[in-house]
């Protein structure tokens, strides 16, 4: 209502303005949502980072972490659970 009757070119600045704004909101808060669950989830580190949240997710080491899990789990299931090594036995 307030932009209503400012001339074209500064209306069209205030949009881009607010768009810019916009989406560093919405990116604070995807990444503040992804600190979060990556704390609460198994294997998470719950006392890592600041107070504040100011530590960055890693998404790439996260998603090499799940790959690896998965690959154990699979690596077992194939083996039917006899005689999988663990990776203690492995470094022997």
């Amino acid at each position: 209502m307030r932009r209503k009757d400012m001339d074209k070119k500064e209306k069209f600045r205030l949009m881009a303005e607010d768009t810019r704004e916009d989406e560093e909101f919405r990116r604070n808060v995807i990444e503040n949502l992804a600190l979060t669950i990556s704390r609460i989830l198994p294997g998470g580190d719950a006392g890592a980072g600041k107070s504040d949240g100011s530590r960055l997710f890693d998404a790439d080491a996260q998603k090499a972490a799940e790959r690896q899990q998965e690959v154990e789990r699979l690596r077992a299931r194939n083996m039917g659970g006899q005689g999988a090594p663990n990776r203690n036995q492995r470094q022997q």
